[in-house]
């Protein structure tokens, strides 16, 4: 009998050993494993002073785990409010699209927010995504934490799409009114066209984008010093509207896609100030600079194809753009320029800028190139304009 008792210790010991922990299961994520196998992280994030930062845009986390519940605890600056405050959108179990996540607002400088609760007892796995942008404010988290245990992440995604720019792909506005001051409240990348083309593959991705910044010149800086070129190469953007200057490791993600909406800033804050020569001059240099990214992209990047998206070929950066690809691949086999609606074509949200009705229709264009582009086909179908 003695003997039988200790081959059922053995096996359920064993068992207990086989369910992913072989030992005490992992019930809160703080500190270093905050950046371990247990959590994905979702674009460009720093673990510092034992806080998640995240930075740009569309940048957040994923955990899978065991239990009906899971919580995180933030720490965020600008949340007194609703206009200034930073507000994150959670998926569960395969949701993707705006319409079926949760939406969270931080209120409080340190927030201990529930997530997702009552869910039926077993696995799920849930993404946390802040939709604000970097000079909204400065948002970290400090613990995520789950009534049962969470498990290691496992496998990779098929596709990985990267989301260059300024308001125009970042959600500037989307879900606000005519006639509406952009607030963070109305607005939200997971409405723009560059995270919709990325769920129309199921894949994965990471925004470098900002309200007005542009590729050389922006309303954040005229000099040419600081910009979207320069954010591209490091971790991200600082609430005070300043390229984080800590280089990124850019074989951390491997795109398949470039997704590019750059250039109107540059026009509207610096270029159509100036006249005569001295505009042909700059115009010149914006060229240029388009021509680099490119190769810049292309060289880190070499299997990427670039969708270099704007709203009129024929004119101001569209035209510019147009140049750069045709100097450096005449042939489109790897840089693609592609005519979007945006805000000068499509139906206006807040503050002058693209409607998310328009930019569902901005990303099906967008995906049917990347489809021909990839000779691919589309996965998840788009939510109705």
């Amino acid at each position: 009998m003695k003997k039988i008792a200790c081959l059922l210790v053995v096996a359920f010991c064993a068992l207990f050993a086989l369910s992913g922990c072989g030992g005490e299961k992992t019930k809160m994520l703080s500190d270093d494993s905050l950046k371990s196998e247990y959590v994905k992280p979702l674009g460009r994030t720093e673990l510092k002073d034992g806080l998640l930062y995240a930075y740009n845009t569309g940048t957040g986390f994923e955990v899978s785990f065991y239990g009906t519940r899971l919580n995180a605890e933030f720490v965020c600056t600008n949340t007194e409010s609703e206009n200034t405050r930073p507000y994150y959108q959670v998926f569960t179990d395969g949701e993707v699209f705006p319409e079926e996540g949760k939406t969270v607002e931080i209120d409080k400088a340190e927030k201990n927010v529930k997530l997702v609760s009552g869910l039926e007892e077993g696995m799920h796995t849930v993404k946390v995504i802040k939709r604000t942008e970097s000079s909204d404010g400065t948002t970290a988290i400090k613990s995520i934490s789950t009534d049962g245990y969470f498990t290691k992440q496992q496998g990779e995604s098929k596709m990985f799409v990267q989301i260059v720019g300024g308001s125009g792909i970042s959600g500037h506005g989307a879900i606000g009114q005519v006639g509406e001051e952009r607030t963070t409240k109305n607005s939200s990348c997971i409405h723009s066209f560059g995270y919709l083309t990325a769920m129309a593959f199921g894949a994965d991705f990471e925004f470098v984008s900002n309200s007005g910044w542009g590729l050389k010149w922006g309303y954040n800086d005229a000099t040419g010093k600081d910009n979207i070129r320069k954010a591209y190469d490091n971790i991200g953007i600082s609430e005070e509207n300043k390229t984080i200057e800590k280089a990124w490791d850019q074989t951390v993600f491997a795109p398949d896609v470039v997704v590019v909406n750059v250039g109107g800033n540059d026009y509207t804050s610096h270029i159509n100030k100036l006249s005569g020569a001295e505009k042909t001059a700059v115009e010149k240099e914006f060229t240029a600079a388009v021509k680099e990214f490119l190769e810049h992209i292309h060289t880190l990047y070499p299997e990427a194809v670039v969708i270099w998206t704007s709203t009129d070929q024929k004119s101001g950066n569209g035209a510019a753009s147009l140049k750069a690809i045709d100097e450096i691949d005449p042939a489109r086999g790897w840089a693609i320029p592609v005519l979007i609606e945006g805000s000068r074509n499509g139906e206006l949200g807040a503050d002058d800028h693209a409607s998310y009705k328009t930019h569902i229709k901005d990303a099906q264009t967008v995906v049917n190139a990347v489809c021909e582009a990839l000779g691919i086909e589309q996965i998840n179908a788009l939510p109705k304009a």
